[in-house]
């Protein structure tokens, strides 16, 4: 596999040494190299098919056999990027009393497979940042990567409810006094360098895990290093950030936008196709949520995918390329996705 030439991965080095390429260099431990033991990268066949790469052009990919590229959508008269972590048919997520509900016992990984991960962050946390060569060190050290209990990888279960979520039940760790990325293990936290974890989650959110082996692109377009996590002291690729919150009702369920995936002609478009999705709110307003159910909507004669720009709601002055939320309510979400909006 070869990264975007001049941007390669954190995780390059090593992936070359494992799978034996022809890097033309060698691969080491970065100079502070401490803590839990690195047992290399994972084998990012085994992710869900949700997280496998989403482009197999090496023009594309600019050289990689295959990457990540973000998704575009409309929202507020603007376009915004985002990786679709999944899309699903709304009819086979988990109801009660015939109404899609979903909570955080969805971040709960099952032994089938299916439901999310939990996730450790030091975002409250200090570290010592260490020195990085991305062609010589296998790992960076500038700083402490998330930590996460369970690989997401593709259910051994048939049935269409049978789903392996992105959805994150995130910890904070505090106290950590060492090198940053000691801790590539779940099971480190309480105790390494000091370590505390917060006794319940403080929050959920939406994030994407990643084959490491494959070409990146960030929400700017841009070949870039990809993010990292770590599982039992193996890199994977992670888009992760405290952007990605789900907001929850009183009950403590999960809170759910509309939005519309727009089709022109005959067909329907797909929920990853570009421009197609448009959001009713952009990341940052009270209202966003990053688990948008999808409604169905008919460009009129003339407009194609990518005019419509924003949806109005109700009440509010709605221009000729925006669509009314109250068009899109008549129509039954088919498609549910999950975004990731903010990559840190």
């Amino acid at each position: 596999m070869l990264n975007p030439p001049g941007k390669r991965s954190a995780l390059f080095g090593l992936a070359c040494s494992i799978f034996a390429l022809a890097c033309g260099s060698p691969v080491q431990s970065p100079e502070n190299y401490s803590g839990d033991a690195y047992a290399g990268v994972i084998d990012g066949s085994v992710l869900a098919a949700a997280f496998q790469p989403n482009v197999f052009s090496r023009s594309t990919c600019l050289g990689a056999s295959n990457c990540y590229m973000p998704q575009t959508g409309l929202v507020a008269g603007k376009s915004i990027t985002f990786f679709n972590a999944l899309a699903v048919q709304t009819a086979n997520l988990p109801t009660s009393g015939g109404q899609v509900v979903l909570g955080p016992g969805l971040a709960n990984h099952n032994s089938d497979g299916t439901g999310g991960f939990h996730g450790d962050t030091f975002r409250n946390a200090t570290c010592t940042p260490g020195p990085y060569n991305p062609v010589f060190d296998a790992f960076p050290t500038e700083v402490q990567a998330p930590v996460i209990d369970a690989l997401p990888v593709a259910t051994t279960s048939t049935r269409a409810t049978a789903i392996t979520y992105p959805l994150v039940a995130v910890y904070d760790v505090t106290g950590t006094s060492g090198q940053c990325n000691d801790i590539k293990r779940h099971d480190s936290v309480p105790g390494l360098d000091g370590s505390v974890r917060s006794d319940n989650p403080v929050q959920f959110e939406v994030w994407m895990p990643m084959d490491p082996a494959a070409g990146y692109f960030d929400l700017t377009l841009t070949a870039a290093p990809m993010p990292l996590a770590w599982f039992k002291g193996l890199q994977l690729g992670m888009v992760s950030g405290a952007g990605n919150v789900i907001p929850q009702n009183a009950d403590g369920t999960f809170k759910i936008m509309d939005g519309a995936l727009v089709s022109a002609g005959s067909g329907f478009s797909k929920p990853t196709d570009k421009n197609a999705v448009v959001l009713p709110y952009a990341p940052g307003s009270p209202s966003y949520s990053p688990i948008v159910y999808l409604h169905d909507f008919k460009a009129a004669t003339g407009k194609k995918v990518g005019d419509y720009k924003g949806i109005c709601q109700t009440g509010q002055t709605c221009p000729a390329n925006y669509i009314k939320a109250s068009d899109i309510a008549k129509v039954s979400p088919f498609n549910t996705i999950f975004i990731v909006a903010s990559a840190q």
